[in-house]
C-alpha cells in the first residue's frame, strides 16, 4: 500500500524473500492508496481493500485461478463480529465472514476462500516459525486510530478478562447466525416463488400463503 514509506518497502522485500525461499511464485505491486481514498472519497481501509481486491482479480485472471485464498483467522472473525455488533449490525453482520464468497471487481467475478477461519492467529504464527519463517508485524496494526484496531487492542482484551474464550464464543455466534440466516434466506426465496406474482406493472402478494410460510419459518427456527 506504500503508506509507511521504508517500512512498506521492507514488508514487500520480506514477502519476496520469503516466497523465493519457499519456492512459491509471487506478485508484488505498489498502489497509491491515499490518492484512491481522496478520489473515491473512501476511508483509508476501504480504499486499500478495493485496491487489494483489484490486484487479486487481475492476478487470478493471469494465473487462471478459480479462487483466491485469504489469510483471515479465527481472531479476525471474532473482531469482525464484534465490530459489526458495536455498530448495530443485523444478522448479516453478525454472520461475519463466510468461508467462501463471491464479489464483483470491475466486472470480474472474484471468488474468495477463507480456509483459516477456524485457526487462531497464534497457531498460524507457530506454524510459520515451525517451517523457519518468522512472522512480520504490520506496524499499522498497532495504531489506535482505526476502529478495528481499538477492538483488537482495547475491547477484546477487556472482554477476555471476563471470558478468556470470548473470541471462540463470538465465532460460535457467527456460525449459529450463519445457519439461521441461510435457513431464513431459503424461506424468503420460497416465499417469492409461491406468494408473489407480477403482471401489468403490478406486484401481488398472496397474504394467506405468506403468513403460512412465515409461521412455518419460525417453527423451523425454534426447532
Amino acid at each position: 500500500h506504500g503508506l509507511r514509506g521504508r517500512s512498506s518497502d521492507a514488508d514487500a522485500a520480506f514477502v519476496a524473500q520469503t516466497f523465493k525461499g519457499l519456492g512459491i511464485p509471487y506478485t508484488v505491486e505498489r498502489a497509491d492508496v491515499s490518492a484512491t481514498r481522496r478520489r473515491e472519497r473512501l476511508s483509508l481501509e476501504d480504499a486499500a481493500r478495493r485496491l487489494r481486491h483489484g490486484l487479486f482479480a487481475r492476478v487470478a485472471d493471469q494465473q487462471g485461478a478459480e479462487a483466491v485464498a485469504l489469510g483471515h483467522t479465527l481472531d479476525d472473525q471474532a473482531e469482525t463480529v464484534l465490530l459489526h455488533l458495536v455498530r448495530g449490525s443485523g444478522l448479516n453482520g453478525l454472520r461475519g465472514m463466510a468461508h467462501a464468497s463471491e464479489m464483483d471487481v470491475s466486472g470480474r467475478k472474484l471468488r474468495l476462500l477463507r480456509p483459516l477461519l477456524r485457526v487462531t492467529r497464534r497457531e498460524t504464527a507457530e506454524y510459520c516459525r515451525g517451517i523457519g519463517v518468522e512472522p512480520r508485524l504490520d506496524e499499522s496494526n498497532l495504531s489506535p486510530q482505526p476502529t478495528r484496531n481499538r477492538i483488537r487492542l482495547e475491547l477484546l482484551p477487556l472482554m477476555e478478562k471476563i471470558n478468556p474464550a470470548v473470541k471462540e464464543s463470538l465465532v460460535r455466534l457467527s456460525r449459529a447466525v450463519a445457519v439461521d440466516l441461510a435457513f431464513l434466506e431459503g424461506e424468503v426465496e420460497n416465499v417469492s416463488e409461491s406468494t408473489i406474482s407480477t403482471g401489468g406493472g403490478i406486484v401481488s402478494i398472496d397474504r394467506k400463503q405468506l403468513l403460512g410460510v412465515v409461521e412455518h419459518a419460525f417453527i423451523g427456527l425454534n426447532e
